[in-house]
């Protein structure tokens, strides 16, 4: 297992994306902004993608209470991560990441359980192992 743990998440406001770019995050924590991507899943718009890696010692609260203390700093009430709106409180913040967390490591164990699979001797990683047809015949060649 990593040692780290990350968060990616689209924001539709560049202002707040910007905010999270620029501030000082904890010992531990690394942020990384993508400005101007145009995400085509309706409804259409321009989005900040959001990258958060942190260590696994720096924990959710320390996390949620950073973001909380820079998002607040854009004089908003609320955002929105993910096609989801968010109040900008502590405890919505971090009810937010523990989700994300959440479907994150779901989707990881899916990934590795249908990777495992696929991994079997003798099949495809791009698709389902073929069904081998059993042709019985009868012993010693004779009729009843």
């Amino acid at each position: 297992m990593s040692d780290a743990e990350y968060l990616s998440f689209s924001m539709p406001d560049g202002g707040l994306a910007r905010l999270l770019e620029s501030a000082t995050p904890p010992f531990g924590v690394t942020v990384k902004v993508r400005h101007g991507f145009i995400q085509a899943a309706e409804p259409a718009r321009i989005v900040s993608e959001v990258l958060i890696s942190f260590a696994r010692d720096v924990g959710v609260g320390v996390l949620s209470a950073w973001l909380y203390d820079t998002l607040r700093k854009g004089g908003k009430k609320s955002t929105e991560i993910n096609k989801r709106k968010i109040r900008l409180e502590k405890s919505d913040i971090r009810v937010c990441i523990e989700q994300m967390l959440a479907d994150q490591r779901y989707r990881e164990t899916q990934w590795r359980e249908e990777h495992h699979e696929s991994a079997q001797p003798g099949t495809s990683p791009n698709r389902r192992p073929s069904r081998q047809r059993v042709v019985r015949t009868r012993k010693g060649g004779g009729g009843r």
